[in-house]
């Protein structure tokens, strides 16, 4: 080899083995780093959509942000013969952390499915039975009519909405089950008359037209699920802020919830009614063929009893959350 030659080569020195570990080191989290940068701004490619009956629907933001923005829960009177079994189930059937007298959302599914299965049978009465604990434990109790004992057994503390038929004072003790929480009570308001004649036939009772009015509502006004069930006195309780809403349809105030409460992850199979009144002959039902009588028992109504009072003075009003 030449001298100039000679003069074109660089010798490196041996380095010290922990200089050589140490960029080993080094090199290594750079070529993590890049890796990770990579995958951040890779797109996924996009999947086959699931043939499963049951698509999970993704659960957006926007879904939970009544639960994260706010502070408010929601709770039902359940008047008798307000549809109040329909609402309560529908709602358990369709989304989340739904408490309630005639079912929850957690067990739901399997609750609709099973009186599902009993109708196709040709029985068409609620389900008490069939794989069902609830029934057991409490005569005439199911999971989809949960006894108040196993209701305060779970606790409501998971609760976004709260459907009960109890006394009003149950919600006087709100700050014990939610505290540290605001709640919209919504009480349904049907029309006085109908609601009436609806209590009428569920006690087998027919509407006396020719008799004093007192004589009549007593005859037909279920006072246990009625008047027991709400007072003004819910007006005035802290933490409280009450609602009024007609029941009729039902599918109006489902589509105003559905704003409010998240969506089950899994779309649920279709709600599977229940009734809880015999079919009406309103044709029979001597009332609507005197507009006087009808005037007569709808002032009666609303100057005698507190709930339809109430009822009065709100449908229309700025505490209508149908209106």
């Amino acid at each position: 080899m030449t001298k100039r030659h000679r003069r074109s080569i660089h010798v490196v020195p041996n380095l010290p083995t922990k200089t050589i570990f140490a960029c080993s080191i080094v090199l290594n989290i750079i070529l993590l780093i890049t890796s990770q940068l990579r995958t951040v701004h890779t797109v996924p490619p996009q999947t086959t959509q699931d043939s499963s009956p049951h698509q999970i629907v993704p659960v957006t933001s926007k879904d939970r942000h009544h639960h994260s923005t706010t502070s408010t829960i929601y709770g039902h009177v359940h008047i008798g013969k307000t549809a109040g079994t329909t609402i309560n189930g529908r709602l358990a059937n369709e989304f989340e952390r739904v408490c309630g007298h005639k079912g929850y959302s957690y067990d739901f599914t399997n609750v609709n499915r099973r009186q599902a299965s009993q109708q196709q049978k040709g029985d068409k009465k609620p389900v008490n039975k069939y794989e069902d604990i609830y029934a057991v434990t409490y005569n005439t109790y199911s999971r989809r009519r949960v006894h108040p004992s196993i209701m305060e057994e779970i606790g409501y503390h998971n609760c976004d909405y709260i459907s009960h038929e109890t006394s009003w004072q149950f919600w006087r003790n709100k700050g014990t089950y939610i505290p540290d929480h605001t709640m919209e009570l919504h009480v349904p308001c049907r029309d006085p008359i109908d609601h009436l004649l609806s209590q009428c036939n569920e006690r087998h009772r027919e509407f006396y037209c020719g008799t004093n009015i007192r004589n009549s509502v007593e005859h037909c006004l279920l006072s246990a699920s009625v008047s027991d069930r709400f007072s003004n006195n819910l007006k005035t309780m802290k933490g409280i802020t009450l609602k009024c809403f007609n029941p009729v349809p039902v599918e109006d105030y489902i589509q105003y919830m559905s704003t409010r409460l998240q969506r089950k992850r899994i779309p649920p199979e279709p709600y599977v009614h229940v009734a809880t009144n015999r079919d009406r002959e309103k044709r029979q039902e001597c009332i609507w063929k005197s507009p006087a009588l009808q005037d007569e028992l709808r002032t009666f109504l609303i100057e005698n009893v507190e709930y339809y009072n109430f009822c009065h003075s709100c449908i229309g009003s700025k505490d209508d959350i149908l209106a």
